[in-house]
């Protein structure tokens, strides 16, 4: 019986860090369009030119550009008296935010206003979430914030 819970706990350990590693990369593959392939595989069969100096486009922009993210609802150190409690927040749109808690681990990709909302479970007692968003370009933002679950009638 043991050796079939540790099998059980190892496989899902592997999945779910196989999960975590997909939705991580997700956006920046998905971003890789296919006239962006085209030219990455004609600049690959070309042979290597003499070195030259690479001058940046003033154009270009940074490849880990700053990305936002601002939690809406509930306010950090709020006390609730259900669970589950919706979090809400903005960011970039598209981006994929994960929010992990003591209970819960959600998810989910901002619509193209850079809004997201979920349902998310709590314990009873204080439940530190640790909310990140990452974008197409790579950049990430986390922000931790902390929501009590107290049954009691307030």
């Amino acid at each position: 019986m043991k050796k079939e819970v540790f099998l059980a706990v190892l496989l899902g350990a592997i999945l779910g860090g196989a999960l975590v590693v997909l939705v991580r990369y997700h956006q920046e593959l998905a971003s890789f369009s296919q006239q962006q392939w085209h030219h990455w595989r004609r600049v690959q069969s070309r042979p290597t030119p003499p070195s030259t100096p690479k001058v940046a486009s003033p154009t270009s922009a940074p490849k880990n550009e700053a990305i936002k993210l601002d939690l809406v609802a509930p306010i950090d150190g709020a006390v609730v008296n259900k669970s589950p409690v919706v979090i809400k927040g903005k960011t970039q749109p598209g981006a994929t935010v994960v929010i992990i808690g003591d209970e819960d681990e959600v998810i989910l990709v901002a619509d193209n206003k850079g809004d997201f909302k979920t349902d998310f479970k709590l314990t009873g007692g204080a439940n530190d979430i640790e909310m990140t968003a990452y974008g197409a370009n790579g950049a990430e933002k986390k922000i931790v914030f902390t929501v009590t679950y107290s049954t009691a009638k307030f």
